[in-house]
């Protein structure tokens, strides 16, 4: 499914939905006029918080049951499991070409769907996944004993990477191992390191046990039970000791220090990393 509108600025968007399950031909619906709404949500709004996650809302009208496209797609959301459904937000200058601009997963238990005769407005709310990192252990997919051992030696670079393509929901679905899913601009380094440069950042040599996560319990100065964090307060975790804040941009992560501020006399070099932590190419 898909929809298109022109903003007031002049700015081309369009709204695509996936259905991981679907091989079908698209479909349009027609958008409500207020096109969709972004927000970056951040503790009290503070410009020194790490995690600055997004979410997306924007309404279409359902033209009929579920002998319609819109009408099939509520019928499938409402017991869809989290990730089955995807939204691709592209923006363009001509209403023909939209490159990505915005990636999400729709939240299937938060919809608005009105109660009257087709056709009918219903609210999608779509997360960029940093949010649902929040339910999930850390090690649930990795650093587990099968792939990964917690108590192994791990760049910073291989654990955030593994974070954000297992833990928010299958944005990593839209990417291929060619394209950009992080851009990191670490700049903090101790003296034995190599100096910043397009091709040799900070988290690259610098590393941690996954096992400084694990919250233990002792008995008698003998360990007798591990809880691991959720992955959010481990990313968070790195993200604060770093001084480090990631948001989505242009469609991918974006990894900054929260002081970075670009201007003449200041450029910083940044680093492309692809979901399987490839570094793809650098830049200032």
């Amino acid at each position: 499914l898909y929809g298109e509108f022109m903003s007031d600025q002049g700015i081309y968007y369009k709204i695509s939905i996936y259905d991981s399950e679907y091989s079908g031909g698209a479909s349009e619906f027609r958008l409500d006029g207020n096109g969709f709404i972004l927000t970056y949500k951040g503790e009290g709004d503070d410009r020194y918080e790490p995690i600055k996650s997004s979410s997306c809302e924007f309404s279409f009208y359902v033209e009929g049951d579920s002998s319609t496209a819109t009408g099939a797609f509520i019928s499938l959301l409402k017991s869809a499991p989290q990730g089955r459904f995807k939204v691709e937000i592209g923006q363009g200058t001509d209403g023909s070409t939209y490159p990505a601009w915005w990636r999400g997963i729709i939240v299937s238990d938060i919809i608005e769907l009105e109660d009257e005769s087709y056709p009918r407005k219903v609210k999608i709310k779509a997360v960029d996944g940093l949010s649902l990192m929040k339910d999930i252990p850390f090690n649930r997919d990795v650093y587990n004993g099968v792939n990964g051992n917690v108590q192994g030696l791990y760049t910073f670079e291989n654990i955030v990477c593994n974070f954000l393509e297992h833990y928010t929901g299958g944005i990593v679905d839209f990417f291929t191992t060619s394209q950009t899913f992080i851009r990191e601009m670490v700049h903090w380094y101790e003296d034995s390191m190599p100096s910043p440069a397009s091709s040799a950042g900070p988290w690259e040599y610098s590393a941690i046990y996954p096992y400084a996560f694990m919250e233990v319990e002792y008995e008698d100065n003998a360990p007798v039970k591990e809880t691991p964090k959720s992955a959010y307060e481990a990313l968070e975790a790195i993200l604060k000791c770093w001084g480090l804040r990631i948001f989505q941009q242009n469609a991918h992560w974006h990894i900054v220090h929260v002081d970075t501020w670009r201007n003449d006399q200041t450029l910083w070099y940044y680093r492309r990393l692809s979901y399987d932590n490839t570094e793809l190419g650098s830049g200032t």
